[in-house]
């Protein structure tokens, strides 16, 4: 009786460059887009209420990962526990409207149980939003009993998803919009005769954050490059570099697991990037604890972006 150390890393190795069981994705189209939310567990149908429609984790965007721009895993969704030393950065800097800190800050992401009703014979798919189109379906779920529940197999609501490309926008980035559609309906017929085996497997698609001591490698990176004027050493900036876009990108293939030796490590950064002691911010009483009902002062407060950072970071 014991534990087989290397047995145990073949087996995590394995996991880890495996593709996890849900690859089906759901990618938002230009125009509208016809959706049906359905549960994201099991425990919808097990226990009389459930409190979530989905799963979300947060990732960072505009890193260099290799030798290019990338995507990386911020292990803080798991928990108060689990440290990032992109975010340390980011969290360490006066001017939160810093250029980079504004890049590869965490962004939060949302995966759905659907079906694209366009699309039936695909089956059940994962649906990856960011916040515009996860707050405009909870806004309509939340208002019960005026659209009763949304996720109902029997008398749910479809959704219209319209998608307006960035070329499109004034802001440079593709704009989102929700509607239900008035009418209940059943999508019991649709349903797959496995379906709820599918929708216990969403959970599976959450990525796994890479270790600290790997994610402060990417950060030394990612400022060398920036200050190199942001190019990669590649001549092609990949897809992935977008920020901010709501768009399905693959989190298969997860990384390493957080590893808790590695909560003591400092992340060191280059001098021209100073990381400021806090005693050199000015901070309003209400920092922090007052983002949780902001007010209409909150909009023209210097410390904001800082004050959200940090509320977000302790509420994690």
């Amino acid at each position: 009786m014991g534990l087989n150390a290397a047995q145990l890393k073949i087996n995590f190795d394995k996991r880890r460059n495996t593709r996890v069981e849900r690859a089906d994705r759901l990618n938002l189209k230009d125009g509208e887009n016809y959706i049906r939310l359905l549960p994201r567990s099991l425990d919808y149908f097990e226990q009389d209420q459930v409190s979530d429609i989905c799963f979300s984790y947060l990732t960072h965007f505009n890193v260099v990962v290799g030798d290019d721009y990338g995507v990386e895993t911020c292990p803080r969704y798991k928990g108060r526990i689990h440290k990032c030393p992109i975010c340390e950065y980011v969290f360490g800097l006066k001017d939160k409207e810093d250029p980079l800190a504004k890049k590869i800050r965490a962004q939060r992401r949302f995966l759905f149980n659907t079906i694209d009703l366009n699309n039936i014979q695909k089956g059940i798919q994962i649906m990856e939003v960011g916040p515009k189109v996860h707050d405009g379906i909870i806004n309509i779920a939340v208002a019960l009993p005026v659209y009763g529940d949304v996720l109902s197999l029997q008398e749910g609501r479809n959704f219209i998803i319209t998608r307006t490309p960035k070329e499109k926008t004034n802001t440079g980035y593709a704009a989102y919009s929700v509607m239900p559609i008035p009418e209940k309906s059943s999508i019991e017929k649709s349903l797959p005769p496995n379906f709820k085996e599918i929708i216990a497997k969403l959970e599976l698609a959450l990525p796994v954050a890479r270790q600290y001591t790997d994610l402060e490698e990417v950060l030394r990176k990612t400022l060398d490059v920036f200050e190199k004027g942001g190019k990669s050493t590649k001549s092609t900036v990949s897809s992935a570099s977008i920020v901010r876009e709501e768009v399905v990108h693959n989190v298969a293939n997860p990384e390493h697991v957080h590893n808790p030796q590695s909560l003591q490590h400092v992340v060191t950064v280059p001098q021209t990037h100073p990381v400021p002691h806090p005693e050199q911010v000015v901070r309003p009483v209400c920092f922090k604890s007052g983002y949780r009902q902001p007010q209409n002062s909150c909009s023209t407060c210097s410390v904001k972006i800082e004050c959200r950072d940090e509320y977000i970071r302790e509420d994690q």
